[in-house]
């Protein structure tokens, strides 16, 4: 919450519901994208851009999640007509589309590359290319979807391309899908993305994990819920709007000619001494969730710097990008607890989780013939090895019984008990303000440190 980031997210949320995380998470993504492509910073072989993609997942409709977007479209959107800008011409800020997101090839169209063929004059006999579509100049792109159980339910769809565009635009944003006819490519596509949805239909969308895997790491998972109770909330003030937009304005003009970017002494100490921290290993979707730790603290650092027009990196800015950082990773933990990585291994955890105890054989029926044997039994060793499960083997005087059950260290178990529709989270057919916005125990502590 440093410099204008943390002075912009306090207007917005000084008279509303919106929560904090949620605003500062869509303002980043927005900025990053306003920046542009030519900024990047070298690891190794690696160019790594501002540019970052988030979900903002909140346990109820009540988590306020699209309140967070509206004040940073009225401070992005009222770039061009201040008058208070004194510059050669309008700003021309980047495109911003409320989605959906539905396929690869809409995403790759809305920032596409000129189309030209080759023609044949028929008296003359000479060829030239004719350019049948100008194509997009402005490469810039961010997306707000509201509602992005919607793009989840499309990548379970054989043959869509979602997945694997999205995660070509967070990598390189160079796309060029290898198709027969209709073919489009974009070149040099900066797209930020920013998409909403409950906790509830999130986990209801999980059976499918490995399309979900495929470009769950390149976002930011952050907690939403609703900041107090305002009934009647009133907009940010005008004058304090314009003020914003002036300071913007100059962070823009100021950071549009960076180009690469570097790491101050101090901060190259510091990332070597939070490294091993941020690279650790962990177990479940969660880790496979949160494994891109590295890139994003990096992509995030370089936002803070730009946001301070300075072409490098210091050791305050990577302690925010590492607040933020572990606000979303601590996000991550929460959602996506009780789901292991391998959509088989969850369901025969949950199934255990479920019964108390379960026979290894009775497990093959569960599956209806959609997993193999061969697949079941490398997740059930998985579970096992990893301390999940634990394997008792009962004397029968014939085959011997084989009984799976929690391991003992098994942690909050009552949480992983929890429906996936998340009616524990009700009493007596209402909604508690506790469960509806607190993740957990820890979650005044996250908001005050954050």
């Amino acid at each position: 919450m440093r410099g204008f980031a943390g002075d912009f997210v306090r207007l917005a949320t000084r008279k509303c519901e919106a929560d904090p995380a949620a605003v500062l998470i869509t303002f980043l993504s927005w900025f990053a994208v306003e920046v542009g492509k030519e900024t990047f910073l070298r690891v190794g072989d690696t160019r790594h851009y501002p540019r970052i993609f988030a979900c903002i997942v909140g346990d109820t409709s009540k988590a306020r999640k699209g309140t967070s977007h509206g004040p940073v479209r009225r401070l992005f959107g009222g770039l061009s007509s201040h008058t208070s800008l004194s510059s050669p011409g309008r700003y021309v800020g980047a495109h911003c589309s409320p989605g959906p997101l539905s396929t690869g090839e809409g995403l790759i169209y809305a920032v596409r590359d000129p189309v030209q063929r080759l023609v044949c004059d028929k008296k003359t006999g000479e060829t030239s290319l004719e350019t049948i579509d100008p194509g997009v100049g402005d490469k810039r792109l961010f997306v707000c979807d509201e509602e992005l159980g919607g793009a989840l339910s499309c990548t379970r769809r054989e043959g869509n391309t979602l997945s694997t565009v999205l995660r070509c635009t967070w990598d390189h944003g160079n796309l060029d899908p290898l198709t027969k006819t209709s073919k489009i490519t974009a070149t040099g596509a900066h797209i930020g993305i920013v998409g909403h949805i409950t906790r509830a239909e999130l986990r209801r969308k999980l059976e499918e994990a490995e399309a979900f895997n495929g470009f769950a790491n390149r976002f930011l998972w952050v907690c939403a819920r609703r900041h107090g109770l305002v009934p009647f909330p009133e907009p940010m003030p005008q004058e304090e709007l314009k003020e914003m937009q002036r300071r913007l304005y100059s962070i823009l003009m100021a950071g549009k000619d960076v180009g690469e970017m570097s790491l101050s002494l101090l901060a190259r100490d510091y990332w070597t001494e939070i490294y091993p921290e941020v690279s650790e290993d962990r177990d479940g979707l969660a880790g496979a969730v949160i494994n891109r730790g590295e890139a994003q603290m990096l992509r995030l650092g370089m936002i803070y710097a730009l946001l301070e027009t300075s072409p490098t990196i210091q050791v305050d800015h990577m302690r925010s990008a590492k607040a933020l950082w572990d606000y979303c990773r601590e996000s991550a933990e929460y959602i996506f607890h009780g789901f292991e990585a391998d959509p088989v291994a969850t369901k025969i955890l949950q199934q255990v989780q479920k019964n108390g105890e379960v026979e290894w054989r009775d497990l093959y029926p569960l599956f209806s013939n959609h997993a193999s044997k061969s697949e079941i039994d490398t997740a059930l060793n998985d579970l096992i090895r990893r301390g999940k499960l634990v394997l008792e083997t009962l004397a029968t005087g014939g085959r011997p019984r084989r009984i799976l059950k929690l391991a003992q260290t098994q942690p909050n178990e009552s949480q992983a008990d929890e429906p996936e529709d998340g009616s524990a989270e009700t009493t007596s057919g209402e909604q508690s303000d506790e469960s509806e916005q607190s993740p957990s125990d820890d979650s005044e502590k996250w908001t005050e440190e954050f």
